[in-house]
């Protein structure tokens, strides 16, 4: 498997929210980075993205508007697009995250689009408290999917390093 190059996103104006993590070897910051709530894996209920329609149906491709909660973002479907069928097709996922830290890990909740995690990386309305966003090129084969969003996902790959 190839992973491809890590990269910052740049800040833009957006609205609230964060990612939430399940697990990170890093130490606890307390910024209520860490929650309960679970990123799907690869675990026999959630799908990889290359097959999206086992966990939605087919009509996800056709009609986004009825699986979001909010309007259907370009980039995500693209990308969504690219991988259908295809578990070797390269992604790139997104990931809000505190100052300091700068890994995606497995298990972590990631995106499929920059903006969706530009909302989540707003913290208040101080922009200096935005957290960074960082991405990363991977296999569709290492996005899931538990059919409950098509703006959050699980990733299931080798942790990388975005520093």
């Amino acid at each position: 498997m190839s992973i491809h190059a890590v990269s910052r996103v740049p800040a833009g104006t957006s609205a609230g929210g964060r990612f939430a993590e399940t697990s990170h070897t890093e130490p606890d910051i307390g910024l209520g980075y860490k929650s309960a709530h679970t990123a799907p894996v690869n675990d026999g209920c959630s799908a990889p993205i290359a097959e999206l329609a086992r966990v939605f149906s087919e009509e996800v491709y056709e009609h986004p508007e009825w699986y979001g909660s909010g309007e259907t973002d370009e980039e995500a479907m693209a990308q969504l697009a690219a991988a259908r069928s295809n578990p070797e097709a390269l992604v790139r996922v997104y990931r809000a995250l505190p100052p300091g830290l700068d890994r995606i890990n497995r298990t972590d909740w990631v995106t499929l689009s920059a903006r969706y995690a530009r909302q989540h990386a707003v913290q208040d309305d101080d922009e200096g408290n935005d957290w960074p966003v960082i991405s990363a090129q991977v296999p569709a084969s290492s996005v899931f999917s538990d059919g409950n969003d098509l703006m959050e996902y699980g990733y299931d790959g080798p942790d990388l390093n975005c520093a």
